[in-house]
This record gives structure tokens, sequence and C-alpha cells, in this order.
């Protein structure tokens, strides 16, 4: 049984004594209503049997878990997925400058037992207005070999919705004997708004194994992770 399942069973028990008690209020305020109406009318009504109301009030328990709360559980859960859309969109508003991904190239040279691997830092603007970003610094680090560059001045920029990415230099003769090959990727951008808005930074360290010469779409471990 899943377990999403067995959590909404788990649901309609817990709720289930609140229903019934709810019931038991409803049925008892219809059943003198009818006494009192039948009476107005001149009808003579039997009183109704402490059985008779704890069956009524256990069906109208019973229809309130079946029918209504369904409604009341998907409309917390769309309340709950607005108000995360709500604090996502702002939040992609305050860091519109996203990390995507990491493609690589990868070179063998079999008589040297290297190979050679070049980098290429995927961004997205998730924002609704124009962004310009430079790399602070970065780094590409593979079997103890580390090509690394900082200061960078060039500006770029990037219309709202477009991915942006950067060229890492080759990381050349890196010592290999076979897959998968780790490689420590490391970036420090920094990015405003066009007009300007408020200056801020991004930096990532994230380690991949590569485990062949064409692998696409690498998941990649956290190393460091911060925002300024």
């Amino acid at each position: 049984m899943a377990v999403g399942f067995k959590d909404y069973l788990w649901e309609c028990l817990s709720e289930a004594p609140s229903a019934f008690r709810r019931g038991v209020i409803a049925v008892t305020i219809l059943a003198n209503i009818a006494i009192v109406g039948g009476l107005y009318l001149g009808w003579h009504l039997n009183a109704f049997s402490t059985f008779q109301l704890w069956s009524a009030a256990a069906a109208v328990a019973a229809l309130e878990v079946v029918l209504i709360l369904p409604y009341r559980l998907w409309k917390s859960n769309k309340a709950t997925i607005r108000d995360l859309t709500d604090r996502l969109m702002a939040l992609e508003q305050e860091r519109p400058v996203a990390f995507s991904h990491v493609e690589f190239k990868t070179h063998i040279n079999k008589k040297k037992k290297t190979c050679d691997i070049s980098a290429v830092v995927h961004f997205n603007n998730h924002s609704d207005r124009m962004v310009k970003w430079k790399l602070l610094s970065y780094s590409i680090t593979a079997h103890g070999k580390t090509l690394e560059s900082s200061a960078a001045t060039t500006d770029y920029f990037m219309n709202r919705g477009q991915r942006g990415w950067y060229n890492y230099p080759e990381l050349c003769d890196i010592p290999f004997s076979g897959w998968p090959v780790t490689v420590d990727v490391m970036f420090d951008c920094e990015y405003d708004n066009v007009p300007p808005l408020k200056v801020r930074a991004t930096k990532r360290v994230n380690r991949y194994l590569l485990p062949s010469l064409k692998a696409d779409k690498i998941p990649a471990a956290d190393l460091v992770s911060e925002e300024r």
C-alpha cells in the first residue's frame, strides 16, 4: 500500500471522532425540529431512540468523511501549493540568476594516459528583467590538477528567461587510468538587474563523477553553496 494512501486513511480515521460529534449535534437539532414541526402540524411523533440518533449521526459522519474531507484536503493542498509558488516566484525575482548545469567536453590521450577536460557552466535568468553578470573567479580541478582564474572584468547580459553560459579553458594532461573521473567545478558569480537594483552573488563548488566520454546531465554533489 502506498505511503500516500496510508496517510489519507489515517487522516480519515483521525477525522472520524470529530465528524461523529458534529453528526450527533446535527441529527439532534434536526430531530428536535422534526418533532416540533410535527406537533405544530398536529402530528403525533414518537421520540427518536438513542440507537436511531446515533445511527443517523454515524451516517452523517461517514458522509462528511467521504464527501467533505477530500475537498478540505484538496483546498488545503491548493493553498499550500499557491503559497510555495508565490514564495518561489518572489525568490526568483530576488535571486534571478540560478545555476543550471555543467556541460563537459573530454579528450583522451591513450599513449600518455591523460585526458583533457573543458567545462561550460550554464545559468538561467528567472526574472522578468534583464540582468548583467560576470564571474569573479572560477576553477576546475581533476585528479590533482587545477586551472583557476580570478578578477574577471567582462560583463555579460541575459534577457528575461534567457540562458547564459561561460566556457572554461581546457584543463590538460589530467592523469587518467579509467572512468570515472572526479571533477570539481567552482564559480563565484556576481550579478545585478538592468537598470541596476542591487548587486548579488552566488558561489558554488560542485563535484562530478564523469562516467564516460559522452556523459550528459551528470548529477552534482554540492560541496559549497553560498548566496551573498
